[in-house]
């Protein structure tokens, strides 16, 4: 089949979401693959998108590109694309602007593989404008949402964008979510939605490796924003002898021997220090009520295939074992949750509830077939 995956990640990332994991597996099962790059524009330069340091990503803008066999690019980058407004009010007033986003040119080549798609896979994220442009090229494609995080989490979401997510859920064949907490709240009254989990890179996970780690006992954050640095602050000091490593693009805060910042690094890089560490740290900030979904992030997953406690705050529900919470900025909380963590043992049974990408892919064909 010819799978077009409409994301907000570039295909070239150093970053692995779980839209480039599907990419690669729908790839690997033979289908050929476009990898479609949005919500980026001239715009990005002004707000300092992280995107921006991969040259290759400019170099790219509007044209598609041939990464390997079967495997293409194309970085939609028009003059400006929708972002939030720093004050509600003027969310009206942009709309207009907004809803011409979808209405720039396209490569001609990129038009050919929407005609030639069997199957248009959305993400939680501004491709979503695009929806009726495509879908008009090309109304027999199988429609499928990846409703991969809940938007209204996302501080670059427009309030045009979750009217837009509102009015499409009719149209998608298959809303394939993968959080618990989604499937049972945003979407009960979907009939088209799915419980479909994140997947493991399983590969690299059961593959042999050295420990990045020193001495133990070691606990590992890994993710892009919203960590709670108050609780990496007061668990640091309340647990001495633990190293707290902090994978993401996150700025050195807090100068603490035993507080680690390794920036962002390639995932097969990551993998270790997942693998090899005592803790897995979901230690986020409650930013709006919608927090709930980060229940079933794909770190849960990944934490959760090596065996790993969890330890995350209370309005985070895991609903799994071995996962231990605090109250934010608690201390007596966190000293629990971190004391029952690191005396937990890694989990032998959490291996066999995580699928691997391919099984999720198999998921999602099945269920528009």
């Amino acid at each position: 089949m010819n799978i077009v995956l409409i994301s907000a990640h570039y295909c070239k990332s150093k970053r692995r979401a779980g839209f480039h994991w599907l990419a690669q597996a729908f790839w690997e099962q033979g289908h050929s693959v476009t990898f479609v790059t949005t919500g980026i524009s001239w715009l990005s330069y002004l707000i300092h998108d992280h995107r921006l340091q991969y040259k290759s990503l400019r170099r790219e803008a509007n044209r598609l590109v041939q990464i390997e066999d079967r495997y293409f690019s194309y970085v939609y980058f028009p003059l400006w694309h929708p972002i939030a407004m720093p004050l509600s009010s003027l969310e009206h007033i942009v709309k207009p602007l907004w809803d011409k986003y979808p209405l720039f040119p396209m490569d001609p080549l990129f038009i050919d593989k929407i005609h030639q798609a069997d199957m248009v896979i959305y993400e939680s994220m501004n491709g979503l404008f695009l929806f009726d442009r495509l879908s008009g090229l090309n109304p027999a494609a199988k429609k499928v949402y990846r409703a991969s995080d809940d938007i209204r989490t996302h501080r670059s979401t427009s309030q045009r964008l979750i009217e837009i997510e509102e009015s499409l859920l009719d149209k998608f064949d298959l809303i394939s979510v993968p959080h618990k907490t989604l499937i049972e709240g945003k979407f009960k009254n979907s009939s088209n939605a799915k419980l479909q989990y994140h997947g493991v890179a399983t590969s690299l996970f059961d593959a042999p490796s050295a420990s990045p780690y020193t001495h133990s006992p070691n606990c590992v954050f890994v993710g892009v924003s919203l960590l709670d640095e108050n609780f990496i602050d007061i668990a640091s000091s309340e647990f001495p002898e633990c190293t707290f490593t902090i994978i993401g693009p996150f700025s050195a805060k807090i100068q603490k021997g035993n507080v680690k910042y390794t920036s962002e690094i390639p995932f097969e890089e990551t993998v270790p220090y997942i693998k090899h560490a005592d803790v897995g740290l979901i230690t986020l900030q409650k930013k709006n009520q919608h927090a709930s979904s980060f229940s079933d992030t794909l770190k849960v997953h990944q934490y959760r295939y090596v065996g790993l406690p969890i330890v995350a705050p209370e309005f985070i529900d895991i609903h799994r074992d071995n996962a231990f919470y605090y109250t934010p900025d608690d201390v007596g909380s966190i000293v629990e949750a971190m004391e029952s963590a690191l005396g937990a043992p890694k989990s032998k049974n959490s291996k066999s509830e995580v699928n691997d990408w391919n099984a999720v892919v198999r998921q999602i064909v099945e269920s528009v077939a």
